[in-house]
């Protein structure tokens, strides 16, 4: 629904959770999924001249990328009990960001368990493709693990998704998870003795 400040009672128009949006009866998913190398062609079909509206999206996918890569940093100085990846394991997540009237990009929220039928049934594809760039990153680890050979990579990248941000392991799962352990312990000690 088109926000509109003289109807600020119109919750749909504040609502940017995917799973609400389509119980609104005038749902479309054409119009409300736009993945973003086609939001190029909307903002021309909206009367932006193309120069401008390739301009905003080069700029919004830079700012998306270092908001993503800014978060994983973060997440990288944060106690263990936040954020403990273990070595020759992967997550996906979900990322939330909205972008205001002026372009400014704001991220709303962190999902750990991303919905991937928020691509829709038009961009199926789309979330096939992300699925195998995924496991085209984690692929060559996973063959290296097993004896293969360099360059015998099986999973070929689509192209169409960055890596922004890789985790610099120890190379030791044991360590992570008792570097966790301890720092929980050391949480539930400082509670207990307050």
């Amino acid at each position: 629904m088109p926000y509109d400040q003289a109807n600020l009672g119109d919750t749909w128009a504040h609502l940017t959770n995917h799973c609400v949006q389509v119980e609104h009866p005038e749902y479309c998913e054409a119009s409300s999924i736009v993945m973003l190398d086609g939001l190029h062609t909307v903002l021309m079909e909206d009367g932006m001249p193309p120069e401008e509206a390739e301009c905003r999206v080069k700029e919004l996918r830079k700012n998306i990328q270092s908001i993503v890569k800014g978060i994983f940093e973060a997440f990288e100085k944060t106690p263990p009990v936040a954020w403990f990846p273990l070595d020759n394991c992967f997550e996906v997540f979900g990322i939330d960001m909205m972008v205001d009237i002026d372009w400014h990009t704001w991220l709303l929220e962190v999902n750990s368990g991303p919905d991937f039928e928020t691509f829709g049934e038009l961009n199926k594809e789309k979330c096939s493709d992300f699925l195998q760039d995924t496991l085209s990153v984690v692929e060559p680890q996973v063959s290296a693990l097993s004896g293969a050979q360099p360059g015998e990579a099986t999973i070929q990248r689509t192209g169409g998704y960055q890596l922004v941000h890789e985790q610099k392991g120890d190379g030791n799962s044991l360590s992570t998870f008792k570097r966790v352990m301890r720092t929980l312990s050391a949480g539930f000690q400082k509670k207990a003795s307050t």
